[in-house]
């Protein structure tokens, strides 16, 4: 099983707080955690994000995979780097060929209204 540093949301209706928690990848959202190690808040003004350092570190060394949010937060704290990139599959490559090439075919662009032959039934 892999392991995952995710947020858990904590709190009322409305203003969660959300817990940064080392947690098995197959375990549901809300359900086991392994080890708590931070909490994040974004309602207050200046969001609120603070986590035991070492222990992430410690989490991140031994191979626990960090989601997307949990990447950015920590990368904001200077943790990570800033850049995160995906692998991209053989299909998204594709899709962004095809899209490129849709978007590089040369369809004649009309500039103005004089350069168009009009032709009436006069």
């Amino acid at each position: 099983m892999s392991v995952k540093l995710r947020l858990v949301p904590k709190g009322k209706k409305k203003k969660h707080i959300y817990d940064l928690v080392a947690a098995e990848s197959a375990h549901p959202r809300n359900g086991k955690v392994i080890r708590v190690l931070g909490r994040y808040n974004p309602q207050e003004k200046i969001t609120f994000f603070e986590f035991n350092e070492e222990e992430t570190k410690q989490w991140l060394s031994v191979g626990a995979e960090p989601t997307d949010t949990v990447y950015r937060l920590l990368s904001e704290k200077g943790l990570l780097p800033k850049i995160r990139r995906k692998p991209q599959t053989k299909e998204e490559k594709e899709k962004k060929e095809d899209k490129e090439e849709k978007e590089n075919k040369e369809e004649p662009k009309i500039q103005s209204k004089d350069q168009v032959d009009i032709k009436t039934d006069e």
